[in-house]
Parts: C-alpha cells; structure tokens; sequence
C-alpha cells in the first residue's frame, strides 16, 4: 500500500525531531523532563517512530522544547513531502 501524505508528513516531521533531540544530545528521557511536556517517554518513541500521528498538543510544547519553531518545521516538512515550495532542508531555532 502507498503510504498518503499524512502518513508522509508524519514521518518527515517526526524525523525532523528525532534529528533535532539527537543534535542536542538528549535522551527521549531527557526531553520528556522539560518544561512544558506533558506526555512520556513510550508517547515521544512513538511520535519519533512515527507510529503515531502528532498532535497540535504534542506538537508545538516538543518544539519549543527543542528550540525549533512549529510552524517553520510543519512547513517545510509539507514541501520537503511534496516536492514543491522553497524548504531549506535544514532545521531552524525559533527565537
């Protein structure tokens, strides 16, 4: 079966995070610890597996979290799956 663009967009996001918590050197743990998470490690593993679908509840307190700004990262994973638009295929901190 062809996976859909949702299932896409999940994905890439989801990549997208894990990448981030991975280039600062942060344990799922680690993350789940900060301010303004309010979900465990197991959720956190399955949102960077992409087994589950990310939540806007989900979404934007992990990348204030990870100083990544949610609707830079929701957009340019959009492009990024659908091929079209300017994506700079780099992750950017929110200021």
């Amino acid at each position: 079966m062809k996976p859909t663009p949702t299932t896409e967009l999940t994905q890439q996001v989801a990549a997208r995070l894990r990448a981030r918590r991975s280039f600062l050197d942060l344990t799922q743990e680690d993350v789940v610890k900060l301010d303004g998470i309010g979900f465990g490690q197991s959720t956190l593993s399955r949102i960077e597996d992409g087994d589950r679908a990310i939540e806007i509840e989900y979404l934007f307190p992990l990348c204030v979290a990870l100083g990544l700004d949610p609707i830079t990262e929701l957009a340019e994973s959009w492009a990024e799956v659908n091929g079209g638009g300017e994506s700079t295929g780099g992750l950017r901190v929110a200021r």
